[in-house]
């Protein structure tokens, strides 16, 4: 069937149908007065829409109310905020804002959370550490004391805003800096006094390539310098990484903790004086100190010494000396130790004189420590370096000790002997170990590991230990 199409049909030359006067197009100044009239409407629906859903909150907060949660005390909530923010690293929920995300949960607990100051102290969680978080932190913890941990080099106003809170900064951790901490600026940050610091780390963004930068700041020191202005009285562990202040210029406190470990820039700033100033050091802190680490930081021996100052520490149970053979036999004589303090000696020899002196310096070394601490070992490590190609390690173990331990730790080691030089010869580690376990009273030993590169093991370790035991 054929659809008529006359009726539907427009024919382009018929004339326009005009509309009358009343339908046309309203004027400028009506469509502007609708526009308003709409818009008018619109901001009183979106206040009707904001006061329904007040109402509706006050309904879930009510209803909230009366769930079991909501009836904690304030006091254990915020204690259950402190568990969460210490160990939620180890839970998976928690990725963009870790431990914060709780304060997004309802009204009840973003208000205890952050009237609470001592939740907001901790400063430094690579997750948040930026400028704007690290200022509402710094808020947030109101006067309380704050721990510091910096994940990446701060910014300089990071560090200004800082310095204006040094007064408070119970532990500071500065991690991954560069050579932006040896202007002006940085020296006199460093140089605030701290009456509330108990903790101070300090480590390089990269030490093999900051010497440069360490030395000149060493240089650019000025006359009576102090770090931290001499003032931190509660300043309890210390330790610095490749950090080239001079020993005179450590404030002087009561350590339990000191670790030091050097580079070219510690020993050339402490080059000059000798082992004096780090003797002053010690002697300051040798009634508190529990553990000292110095790990390549000795300077060199001027000369031989007339005499030598015993410096006497009472509480110490680990010790650490790194260094050139003559200064750590030279300062291990100086010091005295409880007869259970752990005991690590590392040699290193610059040519082949040292390397051909170690026989001789082994027993004098040892025979520094008085004797009930020579009985008292129970576990030995010697090692030597380098540690190039395949390594052999020898373990012998009394009746009372299983081969089978678990691999040892330097920290749970009695004594540590390790000695480096590149030219050590098979045979020259023999006869330092065969010198050992002549010198040492072994009655009480029940571990003894040695690591050594190609090393071939004398037949008669075994029967001298047997004879020893």
């Amino acid at each position: 069937m054929e659809l008529d199409q006359s009726h539907t049909s427009i024919d382009a030359k018929a004339p326009l149908l005009c509309l009358p006067p009343t339908t046309s197009l309203r004027t400028a100044a009506a469509r502007a007065e609708a526009r308003t009239a709409l818009q008018k409407e619109v901001v009183a629906i979106e206040k009707e829409v904001d006061e329904v859903r007040l109402r509706l909150s006050s309904v879930h907060t009510r209803l909230n109310g009366l769930s079991p949660i909501s009836l904690l005390p304030p006091e254990l909530l915020s204690r259950i905020f402190h568990i969460l923010r210490d160990n939620w690293k180890s839970l998976v929920i928690f990725k963009l804002l870790g431990w914060v995300a709780v304060t997004h949960v309802c009204r009840q607990w973003r208000q205890v959370a952050l009237e609470d100051a001592s939740l907001w102290t901790e400063i430094g969680s690579p997750f948040y550490f930026n400028h704007n978080w690290f200022l509402e932190m710094l808020t947030r913890s109101k006067r309380a004391k704050i721990d510091i941990t910096t994940p990446s080099k701060p910014s300089p106003e990071t560090l200004l805003t800082l310095s204006h809170h040094f007064s408070r900064i119970r532990t500071l951790s500065l991690h991954n800096f560069g050579e932006t901490f040896y202007n002006a600026k940085q020296q006199k940050f460093l140089g605030s006094e701290a009456p509330v610091l108990e903790e101070f780390v300090m480590t390089p963004m990269d030490p093999m390539m900051a010497g440069g930068y360490f030395i000149s700041a060493a240089d650019s020191l000025p006359p009576g310098y102090k770090l931290f202005d001499g003032q931190a009285p509660k300043l309890r562990k210390m330790q610095l990484s490749c950090f080239p202040i001079p020993w005179k210029y450590l404030p002087k406190c009561t350590l339990t903790h000191l670790q030091v470990s050097g580079g070219p820039g510690l020993a050339y700033c402490n080059s000059d004086e000798g082992l004096d100033p780090l003797a002053n050091v010690l002697t300051d802190t040798a009634p508190t100190l529990e553990m000292l680490s110095l790990d390549g930081c000795l300077p060199p021996l001027r000369s031989q010494p007339t005499q030598t100052r015993v410096i006497e520490f009472p509480r110490l149970s680990q010790l650490y000396l790194k260094g050139s053979s003559s200064c750590v036999v030279h300062l291990l004589q100086s010091l005295k130790m409880p007869p259970l303090a752990r005991l690590g000696l590392h040699f290193i020899a610059n040519g082949d004189e040292e390397v051909a002196s170690w026989p001789t310096i082994v027993p004098f070394a040892i025979s520094c420590l008085d004797d009930p601490k020579m009985s008292a070992f129970r576990t030995l490590c010697l090692e030597f370096a380098p540690e190039i190609g395949w390594t052999t390690t020898a373990v012998y173990a009394s009746r009372t000790a299983d081969i089978f331990d678990k691999p040892r730790s330097d920290d749970k080691v009695d004594l540590l002997l390790k000695f480096e030089n590149e030219s050590l010869s098979n045979s020259g580690s023999s006869n330092i170990i065969q010198k050992v376990c002549a010198t040492l009273n072994m009655t009480r030993l029940d571990r003894m590991e040695v690591e050594a590169p190609y090393m071939r093991h004398p037949p008669d370790w075994e029967r001298r230990l047997s004879c020893r035991q």
